[in-house]
């Protein structure tokens, strides 16, 4: 969260890494973020400030998220979401206030690390209602707002993603698009690439059988994607690691309540933290998400 990013760079800073409190952030922060592959950002950003010279500039990370209660939007009832809902209606500008104010207004650069959906933009997401569209969200993503105020200073760049809601997430793709990009990249030796979509011979790809382009027949491959970075064909990839820990009694109650109304666990499973854990972290394993 934002209010947290002064203590992160404390603890990036710090002598020691205290990956403790790393874990505790997490905990407190965002409910169900026990994601060894998060944390591993951190750690490795106090590893390259320890590299560093003294006196050269030290690499910080800023949080962008508002302090929303993510237990209550979630499971919460409606009187206990109704006092969230004005933070999460304005979230993708909230998203844009740290970035504005620590990096663009002082003319700095920065690597903005978020969920692709937030990252579009020009693209217009469609709405969706029992497969028929039903007009498009009218709400700017973070992208868009920066895009349109910034202009060039701000370049969007989306790593390979599938796009499908297929589970699991890393089977193989069926998607024209993603399998020709695949295809590309193992002709050419299947080492990790990126390159534009914006103004290339890749802008004006269409895919009907993604979502993005099914209900939109404007909307062109350089609509959701400015750059493009492929690491690894989609079934090669796996998903991120659970913390082992990350569920302690201060939360299990909660996790426990999420699992059930996201229908990940059934009422007579996972009645112990040990439990749960090992619950998401084989579907982890296999590829499923938690959200």
């Amino acid at each position: 969260k934002q209010k947290r990013s002064a203590e992160i760079n404390e603890l990036l800073t710090a002598k020691l890494y205290n990956e403790r409190r790393i874990v505790q952030i997490f905990r407190e922060d965002y409910l169900y973020w026990g994601f060894r592959d998060y944390m591993d950002i951190l750690r490795s950003v106090w590893m390259l400030n320890h590299s560093l010279a003294e006196g050269q500039e030290r690499l910080r990370v800023i949080g962008l998220t508002p302090d929303i209660n993510v237990y209550k939007v979630m499971c919460g009832s409606l009187l206990q979401k109704l006092p969230e809902l004005p933070r999460l209606l304005g979230i993708e500008e909230s998203y844009t206030t740290p970035i504005v104010a620590e990096v663009l207004e002082k003319n700095q650069k920065a690597l903005i690390f978020v969920g692709y959906a937030h990252t579009f933009a020009s693209y217009r997401q469609a709405s969706i209602v029992e497969g028929k569209m039903r007009g498009e969200f009218t709400r700017k993503r973070m992208g868009r707002i920066l895009r349109e105020r910034y202009g060039d200073r701000v370049f969007q760049i989306s790593l390979h993603v599938r796009q499908d809601q297929v589970e699991t997430y890393t089977a193989k793709p069926e998607t024209p698009v993603v399998l020709f990009l695949e295809k590309l990249f193992a002709e050419n030796g299947s080492a990790p690439i990126g390159f534009d979509i914006l103004n290339s011979p890749f802008a004006l790809l269409r895919d009907t059988s993604s979502d993005y382009f099914r209900f939109q027949k404007y909307v062109t491959f350089e609509d959701i994607a400015q750059g493009y970075i492929l690491l690894k064909p989609i079934d090669q990839l796996s998903c991120v690691e659970w913390v082992p820990g990350f569920i302690d009694n201060s939360n299990f109650q909660q996790l426990r309540t999420y699992a059930l109304q996201r229908r990940l666990i059934a009422e007579n499973e996972c009645k112990s933290p040990e439990q749960l854990e090992q619950k998401f972290s084989t579907m982890l394993r296999g590829g499923r998400r938690l959200n």
